[in-house]
């Protein structure tokens, strides 16, 4: 606090300058011997020192010009080289190889995220004149959205970046969002891929809130429905091995939320949801341990993806947003429901607690024009 601002200057100027010597270095150096080359220092040193040198430049005492210079002269290098890294990823065939060249891609985007971090919601990209900088960045990154065989690496990084420049920027970012997160939802054939990309919605929810509500309720059913179709993968032999309270408690609950001569919705995805009830209730039960390690795996990463998806509702009632859950079809609204009430009774946890909160709330801003009143009766009867 005490440097002269000339000083302080000089000392960015000087560490963006060295560094990127440093970097130019590293960022190539792939050996024989399948490993990565940092020199004199570990990728966590790496990082931490571009974020170090993002601080000096943002908090030095320059015109917002210089900074914005000093800003890509010390990403410059890194970044450049990411297509050409890219390129070479794709044309490669030898798994090992295409490894390697995965991490290099996710360090570099690790590199402009810790950057970044020199601004916050204080001090913001465009204080500094760096807008148009980081979202040249952003557009280097995100042809690699199109690579799947190391997605959970590559994917890992365009989300981290994406999470920065939400912070950092305000509307300038939203034009990137909703292509990049129905492709991560397209690709997303695992329950990791969509735990992961969970966080990203909920924080656009949060920042953006009606900006962003046509887009959610969009994708909303898309979400849901890749949800439900890991909860009915779930084997059958797991199903049927399971706890039988479990497979008792769900099946009391079907019986309990259709009043009597109503009869399941026809809706083909519907159906399969209540003839899989057991499954459903393992996937929200995570006291439930399988002899087998794999099914476990399984299991486990299911039960982690519905603990997201009810937090993701929780935000969106909590954002005031519920009518991305009113205007969807009456049938999928009836589903959703579902799939809190079956949280509400056999969540793990603070799970029932979350699901009570959303229901209470769904119930209090539309459930009169989707529930009818013998409906709400057999809930109410069933909890209370």
């Amino acid at each position: 606090l005490t440097t002269p601002p000339a000083k302080l200057n000089e000392i960015a100027n000087a560490a963006a300058a060295k560094y990127n010597q440093l970097a130019s270095t590293s960022s190539s150096a792939i050996q024989d011997d399948d490993q990565l080359d940092f020199g004199f220092l570990s990728s966590d040193d790496q990082l931490f020192l571009y974020e170090t040198v993002s601080v000096l430049i943002v908090t030095c005492n320059l015109q917002p010009n210089l900074k914005a210079q000093l800003m890509k002269n010390l990403l410059q290098v890194p970044v450049a080289s990411f297509a050409e890294l890219m390129n070479k990823y794709c044309e490669l065939s030898d798994e090992k190889m295409k490894l390697i060249y995965a991490k290099c891609l996710y360090t570099i985007m690790s590199v402009a995220s810790r950057a970044s971090k020199g601004f916050s919601n204080q001090m913001k990209l465009k204080d500094c004149a760096c807008v148009e900088i980081f979202l040249e960045i952003l557009r280097i990154f995100l042809p690699a959205i199109n690579i799947t065989t190391h997605k959970h690496l590559v994917h890992a990084g365009i989300r981290q970046y994406f999470h920065r420049m939400i912070v950092c920027l305000d509307n300038e970012v939203l034009e990137y969002l909703p292509l990049t997160i129905e492709h991560l939802l397209k690709l997303g054939n695992e329950p990791k891929d969509l735990h992961d990309l969970l966080p990203l919605i909920n924080q656009i929810l949060s920042k953006y809130k009606l900006q962003i509500v046509s887009f959610v309720q969009h994708i909303l059913m898309q979400l849901v429905n890749s949800i439900l179709n890991f909860v009915n993968s779930i084997p059958a032999e797991i199903v049927n091995n399971s706890h039988k309270a479990i497979a008792a408690s769900a099946a009391q609950m079907t019986s309990s939320i259709l009043v009597p001569g109503q009869t399941v919705p026809s809706t083909p995805s519907l159906g399969a949801l209540f003839n899989n009830s057991a499954a459903l209730a393992l996937a929200t039960n995570i006291t439930i341990v399988q002899n087998n390690e794999l099914d476990a795996q399984l299991l486990q990463d299911i039960q982690i993806l519905y603990k997201s998806y009810y937090q993701f509702l929780l935000n969106i009632v909590n954002n005031e947003l519920v009518d991305i859950v009113a205007n969807q079809d009456a049938n999928d609204i009836y589903k959703i429901f579902y799939t809190l009430l079956q949280g509400a009774l056999l969540g793990y946890q603070d799970t029932p607690k979350v699901c009570f909160q959303i229901i209470r709330k769904f119930i209090t801003v539309f459930g009169k024009f989707i529930f009818n009143l013998s409906l709400l009766s057999s809930i109410n009867a069933f909890f209370f």
